[in-house]
């Protein structure tokens, strides 16, 4: 949603009250809360993108649980939260 603000100054206004009136209406627009806001949104990942960790995920738990059983890596016990 783009919200165009436009400001046109009355007669003999000064540059400092027709940048204030802008900022004023910028702010009461929620132009910069929004940009803020959506400035550190994380994408949502794509069914493929899941799909594709998903299973490199379970590749690679195969992979430990051989090598486990070899005896190349010793068990590491479960992580507490």
């Amino acid at each position: 949603m783009v919200i165009n603000i436009e400001i046109k100054s009355k007669g003999k206004e000064n540059s400092a009250n027709v940048l204030r009136r802008f900022s004023f209406q910028v702010k009461k627009s929620g132009t910069i809360k929004k940009a803020k806001r959506l400035k550190h949104r994380e994408r949502n990942m794509s069914h493929g993108m899941k799909k594709k960790q998903t299973l490199r995920k379970i590749k690679r738990q195969d992979e430990v649980e051989k090598l486990i059983k070899e005896g190349k890596i010793k068990e590491r016990g479960r992580r507490r939260k």
